[in-house]
């Protein structure tokens, strides 16, 4: 499921409350007490927002990702 943010994760900041496993489970894992990103993210967009909401560390960053701009010169 492409979404329209990059998932960044700080996870020497993580303590390990699995909240974002528990609102986005096909795309957060635990891992050795830490949140994992599994390989390919199936959740929708409102159920990983709510994960990096629901983080008491605020370790899950939501990164836009800028559209890709024409490479044409023009004029």
């Amino acid at each position: 499921m492409a979404h329209n943010f990059r998932i960044r994760l700080d996870r020497a900041r993580c303590i390990g409350a699995e909240n974002c496993s528990h609102f986005a489970p096909a795309t957060f894992g635990n891992e050795d007490g830490q949140v994992v990103l599994l390989p390919e993210p199936h959740d929708s967009e409102a159920q990983i927002r709510a994960a990096a909401g629901a983080c008491p560390m605020q370790v899950i960053h939501l990164d836009p990702i800028n559209p890709s701009k024409d490479s044409s010169n023009e004029g």
